[in-house]
């Protein structure tokens, strides 16, 4: 009968801990797409490239597998 003592704060506190998690997770959005990750990025395409002696210089765009390993968005469309 001790070992009911001892096993059934986990069994009782292990469902309220996995639900709490799921349940903040969903609240902060972790899992799925940010709806206004997409609103941002399209407003980065109507920024000027020049703003008075500064000049906006495009880096090279990452290879597939780093921004599949950086968790980057889709593909940008071409064009």
């Amino acid at each position: 009968m001790k070992w009911l003592s001892a096993v059934l704060p986990f069994v009782v506190l292990s469902p309220l801990l996995i639900v709490a998690a799921i349940w903040q997770g969903r609240q902060t959005e972790r899992w799925g797409e940010i709806p206004e990750m997409k609103e941002f990025a399209a407003r980065l395409q109507h920024l000027p490239r020049v703003i008075g002696p500064w000049h906006a210089v495009l880096g090279e765009r990452l290879d597939e597998a780093k921004r599949k390993e950086a968790g980057a968005g889709r593909k940008r469309k071409s064009g």
